[in-house]
């Protein structure tokens, strides 16, 4: 375009594209006879005081205007030449030679401009970030080579949070202590010149601060043990890295103790039943406020609670509010006899309702809304809260007990995560040999043990155990097998039984004799001699000292035949035996011993039968007088023969026991005066050894 100022100024209405219509304008500065050229041919036009304008239609090619006034030479023109502006590159790739070499950049530039047009190729660097340099809250970026850049985008998260944009270039403020950042920077020459860089990242920690939070704190436990526990503080509460926590102790007596926990343990156990205690978290910068809990036996109440099942993992519990509102309420929960995993919530003094997260579906809680007065604690217990429950997976494992004719059923609890919800109850399921099946159910669900008491004598049984929740029944436990012993008498029944028998066999004769064998059991194994007592020595000048040895050697004899193993021997019967007597003297010999006709008799006869052995023993020609009074009589040799038929006939022997005196009889014999054994010799081993 061509401009002259001298005496007039030429300009169109627009700009000029190929083909398009417009207007151009020749404005004088003074008065005069106008001439418009168009490529040195006049044009029409029309004026209006100093201006004349002339149509132009669907210019295509390169064209002069010119203006002048008539009478002078020096005219005012414009050159123009239609065209398209330029449009945006497209597809603008560039290689770099080496990391310093020259770009080569290749692109699209659309439709043809038809005019002059000139390229401007602009590389905008990624920043390099230096260095970062933070404080607690806020963080100061350095980067290199920043002159000719007009516009900066600076973003900045932690791993936690999304892209937050920087308000201030290079200086980021309002952080978080103790998080790490990420930082990222790009820039371009200028709101509408050039692209935007590549981002450049740097990752930077800011400084703790002390904790500004106060631990949160809770407890549990009975008069003797308390069990303090307490909340992790978050990143954010915490300001840095916890050390520890310091608790104090102060007693009823004033007496006060501190101990240091290293983090992360979160509990400690207290001695004491009613205290103060006091916990702050620490970091290397400072510690946290001070939480002070009263600890003292908690009451309850007996105030309304409420709930509502969300979803599987939470509840909307309400309880009821009284007229003196207290400080602040505590709502606490835990899996039912997982008490040390206790976990609570803090509700302001205003409010009476809360959510409980993070549950379990499946599982049993014990709730409880903890009312923090002033004057002391109380709480509502809120037991066996579920948000979706089924039947159990498992049965009890149960031990079964038989006394007599009842069984102690004991069973175990099934593992928490297997029981579907919160158990309501027991059935015991007990199965007779008849397939007849008893069911008895136990309504607690804390109760596990039942005695089953009406079982029958001599019965087999099955027996096991299943879980009840609100969902239903569960499976079966293991089966047990279980017997009851036969049908039996008391123990004063059988006594009495047992004396009636007795007294009744006992007016049986043979009962009688039977019965003397027991007795005979009962007899001294030592029989003593009678011939060297020193009452017989005394006697021995008498002629009835043969008639008592004789006498004392038959009862003896008797007594060993009774208690022998031949047919028959229980009952003294009737007979004759040929007994040998060696009588021990000095003028006899060995090789010829005195042989003794002995013949048994009924008991009948027995007195009689002494008195003929008295008298033949009288009227012998070796009487014991005959031989002195220093004679001794020895024993009866072993050698001697025993022979004899056994009579049949069965002896009356209410009179005559060869045993002891027993309770059921009368004495065998009666014997006046004393009878002195200086020594025990008789051996009545021998009278039994015989065929």
């Amino acid at each position: 375009i061509y401009l002259s100022d001298k005496i007039c100024t030429i300009h169109s209405s627009k700009e000029v594209l190929m083909g398009s219509s417009f207007q151009i304008y020749c404005v004088f500065k003074n008065e005069c006879n106008k001439i418009i050229y168009r490529d040195n041919v006049p044009l029409p036009y029309n004026s209006s005081n100093l201006t004349a304008v002339m149509n132009i239609v669907k210019l295509t090619q390169a064209t002069t205007f010119t203006c002048r006034c008539k009478d002078r030479p020096e005219p005012c023109g414009m050159d123009i030449t239609p065209g398209y502006p330029p449009q945006a590159p497209q597809n603008l790739s560039c290689v770099q030679e080496g990391e310093l070499g020259k770009v080569n950049c290749t692109w699209k530039t659309g439709l043809e401009t038809h005019i002059q047009t000139t390229s401007h190729l602009w590389l905008p660097l990624k920043p390099n970030i230096v260095k970062v340099k933070c404080n607690s809250r806020d963080c100061q970026l350095y980067t290199d080579k920043r002159q000719n850049i007009h516009l900066v985008d600076i973003r900045y998260k932690t791993d936690q949070e999304s892209w937050n944009s920087a308000s201030t270039y290079w200086n980021i403020t309002s952080l978080t202590p103790y998080s790490l950042y990420t930082f990222q920077v790009r820039w371009k020459l200028g709101p509408s010149r050039g692209l935007w860089s590549e981002w450049s990242e740097a990752k930077e920690m800011t400084d703790e601060e002390a904790p500004a939070v106060m631990v949160d704190a809770w407890y549990f436990g009975d008069s003797k043990n308390t069990h303090l526990l307490w909340k992790e503080l978050s990143k954010l509460e915490a300001s840095g890295k916890i050390l520890g926590y310091n608790v104090t102790v102060v007693d009823e007596r004033k007496k006060i103790s501190s101990t240091f926990i290293k983090h992360p343990c979160r509990n400690y156990s207290v001695r004491c039943s009613i205290c103060t205690v006091s916990i702050f978290a620490k970091n290397s910068k400072g510690h946290s406020p001070t939480r002070r809990i009263q600890l003292q036996p908690i009451g309850s109440l007996r105030y309304t609670v409420s709930h509502q099942i969300l979803n599987d993992s939470s509840i909307a519990l309400s309880w009821q509010r009284p007229n003196n509102a207290p400080e602040e309420y505590l709502v606490e929960w835990y899996p039912v006899e997982r008490k040390e995993q206790l976990q609570w919530i803090r509700v302001e003094r205003h409010l009476h309702t809360t959510n409980i997260t993070g549950l379990q579906p499946a599982k049993c809680y014990d709730v409880a809304v903890v009312y923090l007065f002033s004057s002391g604690t109380r709480k509502v217990v809120f037991s066996g809260l579920s948000t979706r429950q089924s039947v159990p997976q498992q049965g009890p494992e149960c031990d079964a007990t038989v006394k007599n004719y009842s069984v102690e059923v004991k069973w175990e609890d099934i593992p928490l995560e297997r029981r579907g919800g919160c158990l309501t109850n027991y059935t015991i399921y007990l199965r007779d040999s008849g397939d007849k099946i008893k069911r008895y159910s136990i309504g607690k669900p804390s109760e596990k043990k039942f005695t089953i008491s009406d079982l029958s004598p001599g019965q087999q049984y099955k027996l096991w155990v299943t879980a009840w929740t609100k969902a239903g029944e569960g499976p079966k436990g293991r089966e047990r097998n279980i017997a009851t012993p036969p049908e039996m008498m008391s123990v004063g029944g059988v006594v009495f039984l047992a004396c009636l028998f007795f007294l009744c066999i006992c007016h049986f004769s043979s009962v009688h004799r039977r019965f003397s064998r027991c007795c005979h059991c009962l007899m001294p194994s030592i029989v003593p001699d009678p011939a060297n007592s020193k009452w017989a020595k005394e006697c021995a000048s008498e002629k009835v000292k043969m008639l008592f040895i004789f006498s004392l050697y038959k009862l003896i004899l008797l007594s060993e035949l009774q208690s022998s193993n031949h047919t028959n021997a229980l009952a003294p019967c009737a007979g004759e035996m040929k007994l040998q007597l060696y009588l021990s003297d000095s003028s006899m010999s060995e090789e010829e011993p005195d042989t003794v006709e002995v013949q048994e008799l009924p008991q009948e006869k027995f007195n009689s039968y002494l008195k003929s052995l008295s008298h033949e023993s009288g009227s012998s020609d070796t009487t014991q007088a005959s031989r002195g009074t220093d004679m001794t009589v020895d024993y009866i040799s072993s050698h001697g023969v025993l022979s004899g038929d056994e009579d049949e006939e069965e002896v009356d022997d209410e009179n005559f026991f060869p045993c002891p005196t027993s309770p059921f009889l009368s004495p065998l014999m009666s014997i006046g005066g004393k009878l002195t054994l200086d020594t025990v010799k008789i051996d009545c081993s021998d009278f039994l050894d015989f065929t």
